[in-house]
């Protein structure tokens, strides 16, 4: 199938695909529901019924969740939630509320190999066309998908060797001054890379570093205002390139380097 426009980047946090062989088996589905319901198995349902509706209930949160704040139909937004702070405080916590959707990828997956094989259990009393109906979806899921496949492996599948891009010669002062203890990461906008690159260099040099990419910081921000307020020479506060008018607030001198700022007391 032909790829979708996207409202803006980073939409593919939320990459819900399902798949050519898991359309199929949604198929399969809708008919075996059709023929429970003609046939009168009502009964397999009603035992049942408090946990299906929980599992819908489940799916619909998790979809609004997911769709949030900004709800977009391909490359248009329809509309926007309202700005709440405590809302935002909580969803915050997941970073990308788009990946919620995986769930519910994940509960639909369960429902339609189920749906598949109670199908033909009841229609021939057999699983083992259920099994190759399973196989043929599952073959057509992988060649579906098998160009994004073959990409990963491409992209995760090379050995390489790191080499740090930290080469400047302030990275050597820094290194080997040992007053200078800590690595103060004070802008929001430091890209991954640079995370990785500067907590490789302070664990090297045996120094501390307030942030990465992967640790979920607890007062982060406050911790870095009262820093700043109270400038050490043991510290290097990091900034972005284009922030030199935010560093000249504070006592600091600037150093250039590797799309950063480094700022350290005068």
């Amino acid at each position: 199938f032909d790829s979708l426009n996207t409202y803006k980047d980073g939409q593919y946090e939320g990459f819900a695909y399902l798949g050519l062989g898991v359309f199929i088996l949604v198929l399969i589905s809708i008919i075996y529901l059709v023929i429970s319901i003609k046939r009168g198995y009502n009964q397999e349902f009603n035992d049942k019924k408090i946990y299906i509706c929980m599992y819908i209930f489940i799916a619909i949160v998790l979809v609004l969740f997911a769709a949030s704040p900004e709800v977009s139909f391909n490359d248009k937004l329809l509309f926007q939630y309202p700005d709440i702070d405590i809302m935002i405080e909580l969803w915050s916590i997941f970073r990308a509320s788009g990946r919620i959707v995986w769930p519910v990828c994940y509960l639909i997956f369960l429902f339609v190999i189920i749906c598949n094989d109670r199908l033909w259990k009841k229609i021939s009393k057999s699983r083992y066309i259920a099994t190759l109906i399973l196989s043929v979806c599952v073959l057509l899921q992988v060649v579906d998908l098998s160009e994004k496949l073959v990409g990963q492996k491409l992209t995760f599948g090379i050995k390489e060797t790191y080499v740090s891009p930290l080469q400047d010669s302030i990275w050597d002062d820094i290194a080997n001054t040992e007053e200078i203890e800590h690595i103060i990461c004070v802008s929001n906008n430091i890209q991954n890379q640079d995370y990785i690159d500067l907590a490789k260099f302070a664990h090297d040099n045996k120094k501390t570093i307030n942030n990465f990419y992967f640790a979920r910081g607890i007062n982060v921000r406050e911790s870095v205002e009262r820093s700043l307020q109270n400038i050490d020479g043991s510290c290097v506060y990091v900034f972005c390139e284009d922030e030199l008018e935010e560093v000249k607030k504070y006592d600091l001198v600037p150093y250039v380097t590797n799309n950063l700022i480094l700022g350290i007391k005068k």
